[in-house]
């Protein structure tokens, strides 16, 4: 009982830490300025408002357009570097939930009438420990004294650069987390005055997925209008922080042209199911029209995205079941199949010159990024360098290495194995069983027969196959994507 009721109170210690970071990230922030501040403390209270004064519906529908639109509205009305701040809006919700989650806790409140109930034990326990990992991976570039002073960590890397890219990344991950945790753990019920009273009305899954889905459509709609002015009205490039504009790659108002080719493709099905959830053909209509005219100003990754799609669009329109047992089987042989691999390498006793030559003819770029994640990841197997570290190790390794560029990691399993070694990987791998058995047990409720819940729960696979071809969870906004299936996983899971 006291553990149940201590599960608001442990959030906002766990709430209050991710804000430390978040501080951390505004203090150490490339090209930080007191307006990326103001609009980052703007955001917030509006969703602490938010969430204290709307109702359900209208929180997740403000959350579906928030995703796909705030990672670069702020740049287009600034025209200034103001992308990936959607921590600000997830960490305002979470406060504005877990406040009346609080009052609601203490002895002789309303929540001790017999209702629904969400465990919450295991998100508590995932928070507590990308909390943890993400403070080390910070400190980690500290002096002795701890002081958080910049200084010269690299050559043309400091201190400061390498806390904030370990920031992004916790950020990323820990602040839709906070969100999705304060509605199942601390409020998982709204109160609706009646005349005898307050009452206690259980989370509707069908309508979480129907308001997200809403917000994610207007997103799109959103995303779509600025995507085709972007051709032709230069104040609509604000903002934008890669080089796909020079290749002809228009993100929209993702945070870049890698984020629109992931994200694309899942959203404009979201949208058109939403738009016609009773008819298939229309539905599928809708958003092969959709993808063939944006398709053209979009990366090669957007064909991985249209693969997800078409894998989950069968799971979508029949209601078929997923068993998350042959899948986490599978990632257990390929992670074996992986170290095997390594280890062999390691101690040349593989010849992989076919293998780099295969790879080099489809991209050379990706093909030298995972030799060097693989130097990288030797320097330190076991737990790796912290999150978000491949480019401070790559510019450790450019005074051997003069040809070395700075860039993301080349993929999610490099990038797990270089933020956190063999250890990490395997954590992650059996967290990745934990949220397929989670999803499969969503299959099971009744909730499950309304195509809005099916849509929002294959989401992850839609999502699958390009993490395959980038650390895609760099992008708040892919990120956030990942977890929101989360919001309809059954009471007490």
């Amino acid at each position: 009982m006291f553990l149940r009721r201590a599960r608001p109170v442990l959030l906002l210690m766990a709430w209050a830490v991710a804000c430390s970071i978040a501080f951390l990230y505004l203090k150490t922030a490339h090209q930080s300025s007191r307006l990326f501040h103001y609009v980052c403390l703007g955001e917030f209270v509006i969703a602490a408002l938010l969430g204290l004064m709307s109702k359900r519906s209208w929180r997740f529908v403000f959350v579906g357009i928030a995703i796909i639109c705030l990672p670069r509205l702020p740049s287009l009305l600034a025209q200034s570097q103001l992308h990936n701040i959607l921590f600000p809006i997830f960490l305002g919700l979470t406060l504005g939930r877990l406040l009346p989650g609080i009052r609601t806790s203490f002895p002789g409140s309303l929540h001790d009438e017999p209702g629904p109930r969400h465990a919450g034990y295991f998100t508590l326990g995932l928070i507590a420990l990308m909390l943890i990992v993400s403070l080390l991976s910070i400190f980690q570039y500290a002096d002795a004294q701890g002081s958080l002073s910049n200084r010269v960590l690299l050559p043309g890397m400091s201190t400061h650069y390498a806390m904030f890219l370990a920031a992004t990344l916790s950020l990323n991950l820990l602040a839709p987390l906070l969100w999705i945790s304060s509605e199942r753990i601390a409020a998982p019920q709204d109160l609706s005055g009646t005349g005898r009273g307050p009452k206690a009305v259980p989370i509707d899954p069908a309508q979480v997925a129907n308001a997200l889905l809403f917000g994610i459509t207007l997103g799109v709609v959103a995303y779509c209008l600025s995507a085709v002015g972007q051709g032709s009205i230069p104040v609509l490039n604000a903002g934008i922080a890669d080089h796909g504009l020079e290749v002809g790659r228009l993100p929209g108002l993702f945070s870049d042209s890698g984020a629109s080719g992931v994200l694309l493709p899942s959203v404009l099905m979201m949208a058109s199911i939403w738009l016609s959830p009773g008819r298939r053909t229309v539905s599928a209509s809708l958003f092969l029209i959709a993808f063939l005219l944006l398709m053209p100003f979009q990366g090669r990754v957007i064909w991985l995205g249209l693969l997800g799609v078409l894998l989950a669009l069968p799971f979508c329109f029949k209601q078929l079941h997923l068993s998350p047992r042959p899948l986490i089987l599978g990632v257990f042989l390929f992670a074996s199949f992986l170290i095997v691999i390594l280890f062999l390498k390691r101690y040349n006793l593989l010849d992989t010159r076919v293998t780099f030559e295969a790879m080099q003819s489809v991209d050379s770029v990706r093909s030298a990024l995972i030799e060097w994640s693989l130097e990288i990841f030797w320097k330190s197997p076991w737990i790796g360098h912290g999150l978000n570290s491949f480019i401070p190790q790559l510019m450790e390794l450019k005074s051997i290495h003069p040809e070395i560029y700075p860039e993301n990691s080349p993929g999610f399993i490099p990038g797990v194995l270089t933020d956190l070694g063999l250890l990490g990987y395997c954590a992650v791998v059996l967290l990745l069983g934990r949220y397929l058995r989670l999803l499969a047990q969503t299959m099971s409720t009744p909730a499950f027969g309304h195509i809005h819940v099916r849509a929002l729960a294959f989401l992850p696979i839609a999502l699958a196959p390009t993490f395959l071809v980038g650390y895609h969870i760099l992008h708040p906004e892919v990120a956030a994507f990942v977890l929101l299936p989360l919001l309809i996983v059954p009471p007490g899971r």
